[in-house]
């Protein structure tokens, strides 16, 4: 989804404040080059809001939950469906 003008574009690009990398492609610098380091941190008063003691989770950790997550997605699509291929084409 692109959400400005092919113009402004252009302009933030050749400014050099815009790239071609995704904020996935920076996650993922980090997942290969640093996986046990921190990256989320829950709020210190999570237990008194929520009943939850904070978590910490490391960049390894996280993209380990985002697969899980991912797939199930993905065997929900398939079972709605009814076959593989037609979930992966859209």
């Amino acid at each position: 989804m692109i959400l400005t003008s092919q113009e402004n574009i252009r302009k933030w690009t050749e400014a050099g404040a815009w790239g071609s990398r995704t904020l996935i492609d920076f996650f993922m610098d980090h997942v290969k080059k640093d996986p046990d380091k921190v990256c989320l941190v829950d709020p210190m008063n999570k237990e008194a809001l929520t009943g939850s003691k904070p978590e910490r989770l490391t960049y390894g950790f996280f993209y380990g939950l985002l697969l899980i997550i991912s797939l199930k997605f993905l065997i929900l699509r398939i079972i709605n469906r009814g076959n593989l291929f037609g979930s992966l084409s859209t």
